[in-house]
């Protein structure tokens, strides 16, 4: 196996059908919290997590620090650290190697004026940041690290949890000071929108959000460093929503967003992936419906990390969304019992079976074809996609290479192969591609029909 990314035929296809594979983290969690902020230290290879809103008494914030090193959740006890708050973002600074926080709610359980102070976290310990300037006073903002330009970015917000009333305005941390951008275009006052910055593309996306006036919203918009630039999204969107969260996928160069609430407080269970045009909704195992949770993704594991939130009740777990993807793409061609048709439930993950099924096959036929390789763009120097009526197989499409080829029992029309990932980390992200054959004498030369593909990418 070697490390590759998807093919340009391949990805466009991809993004119809994905099934996302999320898990719960068995580990002893951190006190249950809403609004919660999470990020990464890529310093110390961590998760990071800060504040919270109480769910128990004594109401309030917290003020702890805590980290997840990939098995479970530590606390930290730093010699400095910022004051309680909650709906605060931190966001990680590649060119400066910290974790930044801006603001936050105020602590207090009848809320009252936002904080306004700037921290860096650098893996061990906290240092507050005396700026000349600062966003003024605002929580549940929307943030994220422009790479390109080293900058966080920050937008919208509310100035105080006791009053209604959404914030407007862009502003940029370099590391040194606060700077309020004026920009032609701007989505208008939001607060608890779903913000990351597109990697691949080098913008920063936002999604949703709510404010006083309108309600939420299901809009996507983009920001270059100069303007905000409403999407023209083509296809499906996903339902307008407020208290989701977004990051971006280093593995797939994709924006992911999970969660959130319509106007009416009722939680999502939904994962959505945006390649810069198009939004795909990533089906497969879900956690619970939940809004108001922190998320992180963390780019040396290839996992996106949730914890806390709410829907009718707090949740105190920590889900993992673990990068294992399979995604169909392609079509079989006929033959004596219809197209034969591959499938897959879940993504491929270290240690564990991996099993896809392949149907319509002739019933009479006690076994079938499952090839597995490890490209969709050539094959023994020959481009893929690739007719396969040289082959004898007329009509039909050969879309992997052949580099295994397995038999697994068929009976009735059905067979199942299944194979166990290695537990190697470095499978992590690796891609595979898997086409099946319904062995069926006579409909051609050859004596077979070739189904769908696969493409897989290999999760923790």
């Amino acid at each position: 196996m070697h490390t590759r990314l998807l093919s340009p035929f391949v990805f466009p296809v991809l993004c119809s059908a994905a099934l996302a594979q999320w898990h719960q983290a068995a580990t002893v969690s951190p006190p249950p919290r809403t609004f919660p902020a999470l990020g990464v230290h890529l310093g110390t290879g961590q998760v990071v997590m800060f504040g919270g809103m109480r769910t128990a008494a004594p109401l309030g914030s917290f003020a702890e620090t805590w980290t997840w090193d990939g098995s479970g959740w530590t606390q930290q006890f730093p010699a400095n650290a910022p004051s309680a708050r909650s709906g605060a973002v931190l966001v990680y600074d590649l060119a400066r190697n910290v974790t930044v926080l801006y603001g936050g709610q105020n602590p207090s359980p009848i809320g009252g004026l936002s904080l306004s102070d700037t921290w860096e976290w650098d893996g061990t310990n906290w240092t507050q940041i005396a700026t000349a300037h600062n966003a003024g006073a605002r929580g549940r903002y929307m943030a994220a690290y422009d790479v390109a330009r080293g900058r966080t970015v920050l937008y919208g917000g509310m100035a105080n949890s006791m009053l209604v009333g959404a914030l407007n305005g862009t502003w940029e941390y370099n590391g040194v000071d606060w700077t309020q951008v004026t920009t032609a275009a701007s989505p208008g006052p939001l607060q608890d929108a779903a913000m990351c910055y597109d990697l691949a593309r080098q913008r920063t996306v936002m999604f949703g959000g709510s404010n006083q006036n309108t309600g939420v919203t299901d809009t996507t918009w983009r920001y270059d460093g100069v303007n905000w630039t409403q999407v023209a999204v083509s296809g499906p969107r996903p339902p307008g929503r407020w208290q989701a969260q977004m990051v971006f996928d280093t593995m797939r160069n994709v924006c992911v967003m999970h969660g959130g609430a319509d106007n009416n407080g009722v939680p999502f269970d939904d994962t959505w992936a945006f390649d810069g045009t198009r939004w795909t909704q990533l089906h497969g195992a879900a956690t619970p419906p939940q809004r108001a949770f922190g998320f992180a993704f963390d780019p040396l594991r290839a996992v996106g990390v949730v914890f806390g939130g709410t829907n009718s009740s707090v949740i105190p777990d920590t889900f993992v969304y673990d990068g294992a993807l399979v995604t169909p793409f392609g079509s079989g061609c006929p033959g004596s019992s219809g197209v034969p048709q591959l499938a897959a439930t879940a993504g491929p993950r270290l240690g564990l079976p991996f099993q896809v099924t392949l149907t319509n096959l002739l019933p009479s036929m006690p076994v079938a074809a499952v090839a597995t390789g490890f490209s969709a763009t050539s094959y023994n120097g020959v481009p893929l996609p690739a007719d396969a009526s040289p082959l004898g197989i007329t009509g039909c499409t050969l879309y992997v290479a052949l580099d295994m080829i397995d038999l697994p029992s068929a009976a009735s029309g059905t067979a199942v192969h299944s194979v166990t990932v290695p537990n190697n980390t470095a499978l992590v992200g690796v891609s595979a591609f898997m086409q099946g054959a319904s062995l069926d004498p006579g409909v051609n030369p050859f004596g077979a029909v070739l189904s769908n593909a696969l493409s897989m990418t290999i999760g923790w």
